[in-house]
Protein backbone atom coordinates (compact mmCIF):
# COMPACT_ATOMS: atom_id res chain seq x y z
CA UNK A 1 0.00 0.00 0.00
CA UNK A 2 1.52 3.92 -0.68
CA UNK A 3 0.28 4.47 2.89
CA UNK A 4 -0.86 3.51 6.12
CA UNK A 5 -3.93 5.65 8.17
CA UNK A 6 -3.69 4.92 12.21
CA UNK A 7 -7.33 6.57 12.61
CA UNK A 8 -9.69 7.13 9.96
CA UNK A 9 -12.28 10.60 10.84
CA UNK A 10 -15.00 10.75 8.15
CA UNK A 11 -17.08 13.58 6.74
CA UNK A 12 -18.80 12.76 3.62
CA UNK A 13 -20.89 14.57 1.32
CA UNK A 14 -23.47 11.77 -0.72
CA UNK A 15 -25.46 11.95 -3.72
CA UNK A 16 -28.25 10.14 -4.20
CA UNK A 17 -30.33 8.56 -7.15
CA UNK A 18 -32.96 5.52 -7.37
CA UNK A 19 -30.94 2.78 -9.50
CA UNK A 20 -33.90 0.56 -11.20
CA UNK A 21 -31.34 -1.65 -13.53
CA UNK A 22 -28.14 -2.32 -12.99
CA UNK A 23 -26.69 0.58 -14.87
CA UNK A 24 -24.96 3.24 -12.58
CA UNK A 25 -26.96 5.79 -12.55
CA UNK A 26 -25.35 9.26 -13.81
CA UNK A 27 -27.85 11.93 -12.61
CA UNK A 28 -27.85 12.10 -8.68
CA UNK A 29 -29.57 14.69 -6.34
CA UNK A 30 -27.70 16.09 -3.32
CA UNK A 31 -25.66 16.14 -1.56
CA UNK A 32 -27.93 14.25 1.18
CA UNK A 33 -27.74 15.74 4.86
CA UNK A 34 -27.01 11.91 5.93
CA UNK A 35 -27.51 12.04 9.38
CA UNK A 36 -26.53 8.11 9.79
CA UNK A 37 -25.22 5.75 7.31
CA UNK A 38 -24.54 2.05 8.88
CA UNK A 39 -23.75 -1.08 7.27
CA UNK A 40 -23.37 -4.59 8.45
CA UNK A 41 -21.70 -7.39 6.75
CA UNK A 42 -23.46 -10.51 5.88
CA UNK A 43 -24.22 -12.30 8.75
CA UNK A 44 -22.68 -16.06 9.06
CA UNK A 45 -22.40 -19.20 11.04
CA UNK A 46 -20.43 -22.30 11.42
CA UNK A 47 -21.12 -25.55 9.79
CA UNK A 48 -19.47 -28.09 12.20
CA UNK A 49 -18.40 -31.28 11.13
CA UNK A 50 -19.05 -33.45 14.32
CA UNK A 51 -17.71 -36.53 15.66
CA UNK A 52 -19.61 -39.52 16.06
CA UNK A 53 -16.38 -41.84 16.59
CA UNK A 54 -15.62 -43.86 19.32
CA UNK A 55 -13.18 -41.66 21.16
CA UNK A 56 -14.03 -38.29 19.85
CA UNK A 57 -17.51 -38.43 19.95
CA UNK A 58 -18.96 -34.66 19.78
CA UNK A 59 -15.45 -33.18 18.70
CA UNK A 60 -16.07 -30.83 15.73
CA UNK A 61 -13.20 -32.33 12.86
CA UNK A 62 -14.23 -29.47 10.65
CA UNK A 63 -16.19 -25.98 10.79
CA UNK A 64 -16.35 -23.78 8.44
CA UNK A 65 -18.48 -20.46 7.99
CA UNK A 66 -21.39 -20.05 5.60
CA UNK A 67 -22.81 -16.72 5.12
CA UNK A 68 -26.97 -16.75 6.44
CA UNK A 69 -27.96 -13.05 5.73
CA UNK A 70 -26.54 -10.68 3.32
CA UNK A 71 -25.34 -7.36 4.84
CA UNK A 72 -27.55 -4.29 5.44
CA UNK A 73 -27.59 -0.91 4.78
CA UNK A 74 -29.52 1.66 7.70
CA UNK A 75 -29.82 5.22 6.61
CA UNK A 76 -30.82 8.04 7.99
CA UNK A 77 -31.55 11.64 6.36
CA UNK A 78 -33.01 15.05 6.73
CA UNK A 79 -32.73 16.55 3.55
CA UNK A 80 -33.91 14.29 0.35
CA UNK A 81 -35.42 14.72 -2.85
CA UNK A 82 -38.37 13.60 -3.83
CA UNK A 83 -37.85 10.55 -4.56
CA UNK A 84 -36.52 9.81 -1.20
CA UNK A 85 -39.27 11.64 0.42
CA UNK A 86 -41.36 8.97 -1.10
CA UNK A 87 -39.87 6.28 0.36
CA UNK A 88 -39.71 7.44 3.79
CA UNK A 89 -43.45 8.07 3.63
CA UNK A 90 -44.13 4.84 1.96
CA UNK A 91 -46.05 6.65 -0.67
CA UNK A 92 -46.51 7.17 -4.55
CA UNK A 93 -45.44 10.63 -5.70
CA UNK A 94 -46.94 12.74 -8.46
CA UNK A 95 -47.34 16.12 -9.78
CA UNK A 96 -49.71 18.63 -8.66
CA UNK A 97 -50.91 20.77 -10.70
CA UNK A 98 -54.59 23.25 -10.21
CA UNK A 99 -55.61 25.98 -12.64
CA UNK A 100 -56.95 29.32 -11.62
CA UNK A 101 -60.96 28.96 -11.78
CA UNK A 102 -63.59 31.06 -10.27
CA UNK A 103 -66.55 29.24 -8.14
CA UNK A 104 -69.81 31.15 -8.64
CA UNK A 105 -72.70 30.93 -5.82
CA UNK A 106 -71.71 26.99 -4.85
CA UNK A 107 -74.79 25.83 -2.63
CA UNK A 108 -73.30 25.33 0.83
CA UNK A 109 -75.29 24.57 4.41
CA UNK A 110 -73.67 26.18 7.25
CA UNK A 111 -73.98 25.72 11.45
CA UNK A 112 -72.68 28.36 13.57
CA UNK A 113 -69.10 27.88 14.91
CA UNK A 114 -68.99 24.61 12.43
CA UNK A 115 -66.81 24.20 9.76
CA UNK A 116 -68.16 23.64 6.28
CA UNK A 117 -66.18 22.18 3.51
CA UNK A 118 -66.11 24.07 0.43
CA UNK A 119 -65.84 23.13 -3.40
CA UNK A 120 -62.16 24.09 -3.48
CA UNK A 121 -58.78 24.40 -1.76
CA UNK A 122 -55.79 27.21 -1.94
CA UNK A 123 -58.47 29.84 -2.75
CA UNK A 124 -57.19 33.19 -3.14
CA UNK A 125 -57.79 36.23 -1.00
CA UNK A 126 -59.66 38.44 -3.41
CA UNK A 127 -62.73 37.98 -4.53
CA UNK A 128 -64.52 36.36 -1.39
CA UNK A 129 -68.41 36.74 -0.84
CA UNK A 130 -71.33 34.95 0.95
CA UNK A 131 -74.88 35.49 0.34
CA UNK A 132 -78.19 33.90 1.88
CA UNK A 133 -80.46 31.69 -0.26
CA UNK A 134 -82.27 35.11 -0.98
CA UNK A 135 -79.19 36.45 -2.64
CA UNK A 136 -78.63 39.19 0.33
CA UNK A 137 -74.84 39.68 1.02
CA UNK A 138 -73.32 38.46 4.68
CA UNK A 139 -70.61 41.05 5.58
CA UNK A 140 -66.82 38.94 6.01
CA UNK A 141 -66.61 39.38 9.19
CA UNK A 142 -69.54 37.33 10.11
CA UNK A 143 -67.41 34.14 9.02
CA UNK A 144 -64.29 32.54 9.20
CA UNK A 145 -62.20 31.12 5.97
CA UNK A 146 -59.61 28.47 5.82
CA UNK A 147 -58.69 29.20 2.86
CA UNK A 148 -55.97 26.67 2.51
CA UNK A 149 -57.95 23.42 3.24
CA UNK A 150 -61.20 25.10 2.22
CA UNK A 151 -63.19 25.42 5.11
CA UNK A 152 -65.73 28.18 6.38
CA UNK A 153 -67.23 28.87 9.85
CA UNK A 154 -69.81 31.29 10.63
CA UNK A 155 -69.44 33.40 14.07
CA UNK A 156 -72.46 34.90 13.80
CA UNK A 157 -76.32 34.13 13.26
CA UNK A 158 -76.20 35.97 9.69
CA UNK A 159 -73.58 33.74 7.96
CA UNK A 160 -76.04 30.73 9.16
CA UNK A 161 -78.14 29.09 6.83
CA UNK A 162 -79.56 26.17 4.43
CA UNK A 163 -78.35 26.87 0.55
CA UNK A 164 -75.96 29.36 1.39
CA UNK A 165 -74.08 30.79 -1.65
CA UNK A 166 -70.15 31.65 -1.68
CA UNK A 167 -68.12 32.47 -4.40
CA UNK A 168 -63.98 32.42 -4.41
CA UNK A 169 -61.65 31.97 -6.81
CA UNK A 170 -58.74 29.12 -6.77
CA UNK A 171 -55.39 30.37 -6.67
CA UNK A 172 -53.16 28.34 -9.56
CA UNK A 173 -50.75 25.94 -7.50
CA UNK A 174 -48.24 23.41 -7.90
CA UNK A 175 -46.40 20.99 -6.63
CA UNK A 176 -46.24 17.26 -5.59
CA UNK A 177 -48.80 14.80 -4.20
CA UNK A 178 -47.77 12.18 -2.34
CA UNK A 179 -50.26 8.99 -1.72
CA UNK A 180 -49.01 7.48 1.26
CA UNK A 181 -49.49 4.20 3.85
CA UNK A 182 -48.59 2.06 0.90
CA UNK A 183 -45.77 -1.03 0.77
CA UNK A 184 -42.80 0.91 -1.30
CA UNK A 185 -39.54 -0.07 -1.35
CA UNK A 186 -36.13 0.88 -3.82
CA UNK A 187 -32.94 0.50 -5.26
CA UNK A 188 -30.62 3.42 -3.75
CA UNK A 189 -27.10 4.15 -5.26
CA UNK A 190 -25.20 6.36 -3.16
CA UNK A 191 -21.87 7.79 -4.41
CA UNK A 192 -20.09 10.82 -3.19
CA UNK A 193 -16.55 12.66 -1.66
CA UNK A 194 -15.78 11.79 2.00
CA UNK A 195 -12.99 14.06 3.62
CA UNK A 196 -10.76 12.36 6.31
CA UNK A 197 -9.93 15.09 8.99
CA UNK A 198 -7.50 12.93 10.71
CA UNK A 199 -5.36 13.44 7.39
CA UNK A 200 -6.69 16.53 5.23
CA UNK A 201 -7.16 13.96 2.50
CA UNK A 202 -10.11 13.73 0.43
CA UNK A 203 -11.33 9.35 -0.33
CA UNK A 204 -14.84 8.19 -2.48
CA UNK A 205 -17.55 6.67 -0.75
CA UNK A 206 -20.28 4.16 -2.87
CA UNK A 207 -23.12 2.04 -2.24
CA UNK A 208 -23.30 0.39 -5.07
CA UNK A 209 -26.64 -0.87 -4.05
CA UNK A 210 -29.42 -1.61 -1.75
CA UNK A 211 -32.60 -2.29 -1.62
CA UNK A 212 -34.32 -0.57 1.10
CA UNK A 213 -37.74 0.48 2.39
CA UNK A 214 -39.12 2.62 5.25
CA UNK A 215 -37.93 1.30 8.87
CA UNK A 216 -39.21 3.78 11.30
CA UNK A 217 -42.89 5.41 12.20
CA UNK A 218 -43.17 9.12 10.46
CA UNK A 219 -44.55 11.70 12.69
CA UNK A 220 -46.68 14.11 10.31
CA UNK A 221 -47.24 16.51 13.32
CA UNK A 222 -44.53 16.63 15.30
CA UNK A 223 -42.95 19.64 13.95
CA UNK A 224 -38.97 20.42 13.41
CA UNK A 225 -37.02 19.48 10.15
CA UNK A 226 -38.85 16.22 8.00
CA UNK A 227 -36.16 12.98 8.79
CA UNK A 228 -36.44 9.60 8.18
CA UNK A 229 -34.61 6.25 7.71
CA UNK A 230 -34.64 3.61 5.77
CA UNK A 231 -33.08 0.05 5.65
CA UNK A 232 -32.45 -3.15 3.79
CA UNK A 233 -30.01 -5.79 2.41
CA UNK A 234 -27.31 -4.36 0.35
CA UNK A 235 -26.76 -5.50 -3.47
CA UNK A 236 -23.59 -6.08 -5.58
CA UNK A 237 -24.59 -5.73 -9.20
CA UNK A 238 -23.00 -6.66 -12.21
CA UNK A 239 -19.71 -5.21 -12.66
CA UNK A 240 -18.84 -4.22 -9.15
CA UNK A 241 -17.07 -6.73 -6.73
CA UNK A 242 -18.96 -5.48 -3.90
CA UNK A 243 -21.86 -3.31 -2.61
CA UNK A 244 -19.49 -1.11 -1.30
CA UNK A 245 -16.40 0.95 -2.27
CA UNK A 246 -14.72 3.08 -0.35
CA UNK A 247 -11.05 4.70 -1.91
CA UNK A 248 -8.97 6.64 0.75
CA UNK A 249 -6.38 8.87 -0.73
CA UNK A 250 -3.45 11.26 -0.26
CA UNK A 251 -5.47 13.91 -2.50
CA UNK A 252 -5.83 16.62 -0.42
CA UNK A 253 -8.20 19.26 -2.90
Amino acid sequence: MAFERSQIYLQCALYCALRPSDATPTQLYGPINFTKLETTPPEQESDDLISNMAGSVGEVLATVQKATKPGQISLECNTMSSDLRALIMSADVEAFNQASATVTDAVIDTALGIWTKLPGEYIAAAGISLKTSGDVAVAADKYLMDRIAGYIKPVDAAAVGTGMKITFSKAAAAGEAYSAGKTKSAYLYLNGKAFDKATGTWGILTVEKASVSNSQAYDWVVGGWMKGALSGPLVTPPGANSPIRFVATDFTG
